[in-house]
């Protein structure tokens, strides 16, 4: 066989017979058989060819290259070098805030609403001085939402 572990004989009616051979054996079976006149015929074990070597090795690589070009298409989507690819932004939004929007809008500008429009203005005031109202016990108004950096 082509692993040299067994041996297939042929008897005199052309029955054949395979019997396992060890290793160690093969040398003493040899002689054995060339003292009692027996024809035989050893064979090499097949040498495995050139393509399914390659062959071989290209399967083997086919699955690493293949996790690897996915990595790169996924961080070349996700922004190239630069930007990178961070585990931890999965789920971020990649929108930005603009921290102080040129409008040109003042308080006089608006038009209407002279409660609304004084009450902001007493939050604006608050929020520029707070130790003068905080002298006569006043809090921080509730429920305004502000934008923007300190004092403006």
């Amino acid at each position: 066989s082509a692993d040299g572990k067994q041996c297939l004989s042929i008897d005199k009616d052309g029955n054949r017979h395979e019997t396992l051979v060890l290793p160690e054996q093969s040398a003493e079976l040899i002689k054995l058989l060339v003292s009692k006149g027996v024809v035989f015929a050893v064979q090499p074990p097949s040498q495995p060819s050139t393509f399914g070597a390659i062959a071989g090795v290209l399967g083997n690589l086919a699955f690493p290259l293949l996790i690897i070009g996915g990595l790169a298409f996924l961080q070349r989507r996700s922004g190239g070098m630069g930007g990178g690819m961070n585990p931890l932004d999965l789920g971020k939004s990649k929108s930005k805030i603009q921290m102080e929007p040129q409008t040109g809008v003042t308080f006089d500008d608006v038009a209407g609403c002279d409660g609304s429009k004084f009450e902001l203005t007493e939050v604006v005031e608050f929020l520029k001085n707070p130790s003068k109202y905080s002298a006569l016990g006043a809090k921080i108004p509730r429920g305004v939402i502000m934008e923007g950096p300190p004092g403006t």
